[in-house]
Order: C-alpha cells, then sequence, then structure tokens
C-alpha cells in the first residue's frame, strides 16, 4: 500500500484552518465597514478615518486618500474572471490585493512624510542634478522612489526604518 507523505486529515486540516482564516478576515473586514456582505471592498470608511486623523499634514491626509482610491481601482481592474485559478475566489482575491496595496501604498506615504520631515538629513543633490527643475515634493517623491526600489525586499524595508527611524 501507498504511503501519501500528505494524507487526507492532513489535508482537511488545512481546508480547516485556510477556511477559518479567511473566515475570520471577512468577518473583521465586515464589522470594521471593510466589506459588505457580497464582498465588494468599500473605501468610504478608509476614506473617512483617514480624514479624521488628528495632527496630520493636509498632504499626507491627500496621499493616504488618494492610495485607497488608488488601490480600488487596482483591485477592481484585476482580470480574475479569466483566471482559470478556482482558490481562494475572485472576491477574496480582490480584497487580498486591496489589502497588499494599502499597506505598501500606506508606508511609501509615510516614508515621504517623514522625510520632507527629515530631508535636511539626506544629501539629495544627485536627484536635484538629474532633476533640476522639480519642485521639492518631486524630489522628496524621487527619494522615497529610491529608497523603496532599492531594498532587497522592498515590502520590509528593515533598513529604511533602521537608518531613519532608529536613530
Amino acid at each position: 500500500q501507498h504511503k501519501h507523505i500528505i494524507t487526507a486529515a492532513d489535508i482537511s486540516g488545512l481546508i480547516e484552518v485556510t477556511n477559518s482564516r479567511i473566515s475570520n478576515l471577512t468577518c473583521t473586514l465586515r464589522k470594521l465597514g471593510e466589506i459588505d456582505d457580497n464582498l465588494s471592498i468599500n473605501i468610504q470608511t478608509d476614506v473617512n478615518r483617514i480624514k479624521s486623523l488628528p495632527d496630520v499634514s493636509d498632504s499626507f491626509r491627500q496621499d493616504l486618500i488618494q492610495n485607497v482610491q488608488q488601490c480600488e481601482a487596482l483591485a477592481k481592474c484585476l482580470p480574475l474572471e479569466n483566471s482559470h485559478n478556482v482558490v481562494p475566489p475572485s472576491a477574496i482575491k480582490r480584497i487580498l490585493a486591496y489589502l497588499e496595496c494599502e499597506k505598501k501604498k500606506r508606508l511609501i506615504a509615510c516614508m515621504k512624510e517623514d522625510l520632507k520631515h527629515r530631508i535636511s538629513d539626506i544629501d539629495i543633490s544627485p536627484i536635484k542634478e538629474l532633476h533640476p527643475h522639480e519642485t521639492d515634493d518631486q524630489t522628496i517623491e524621487r527619494a522615497v522612489f529610491v529608497l523603496y526600489a532599492a531594498e532587497p525586499d522592498s515590502f520590509e524595508l528593515k533598513s529604511y526604518f533602521q537608518r531613519f527611524l532608529l536613530l
């Protein structure tokens, strides 16, 4: 008799864990107003939360709102209906794509805001030399892009936090 590396009981257990995680995620997002009962993304909750943030600059607030809108548009335009993969369902894929996008864009917006306040600690002359006619905001955006894109794992940004936030 053939001995399976992964047994039916193992697979059943993994299915149960996966279903629980998806159920917990969607339940939490529903309670927070992030999705509706049809698993459609509702950005208005995020927009309202961002608008009510105390002690943040208008430009930072606007960046965060724009990011939420861009991530919603990205998630909506994913061509998942043409996908032959059935797992996870398209609605869950859209939610996960939105959450991942929003998390990354929020991090980049935070980096941008941080750099605005700490720009004197960074020699951005190479960027200014390449783009001498740009505004300070445009130069800061380029600096954020360079810092973000240069990371070995652009989504963790460990060295950024070590260099700038843990000084």
